[in-house]
């Protein structure tokens, strides 16, 4: 997917993408939790780092608006994993 993103004109990235592992942070498995984090942070810093250097150089408006929830600035109970991972969406934004 990198590749095709050379070749495109991009003035506006949008990350908004997320999903939830709902119970205990106790019983959640590791690989649960990587595929957590890899959705919800590895996503949004990576298409960050590879677009806003082109973003920078473009002549006309450009941005970016990462998507996150507001359990990234507050402990939810029962999403402890799920709103770690959204404040670390919070702190790159």
């Amino acid at each position: 997917m990198m590749k095709q993103l050379d070749n495109l004109d991009i003035c506006l990235l949008v990350n908004n993408v997320g999903t939830a592992l709902i119970g205990s942070a106790v019983n959640q498995t590791h690989k649960d939790i990587v595929k957590l984090v890899n959705v919800n942070c590895i996503s949004a810093a990576v298409m960050c780092s590879r677009l806003i250097g082109r973003l920078n150089t473009r002549k006309c408006k450009s941005g970016i608006i990462n998507v996150s929830s507001i359990a990234g600035d507050r402990g939810t109970p029962l999403l402890s994993v799920y709103s770690a991972s959204k404040s670390l969406v919070n702190k790159i934004s």
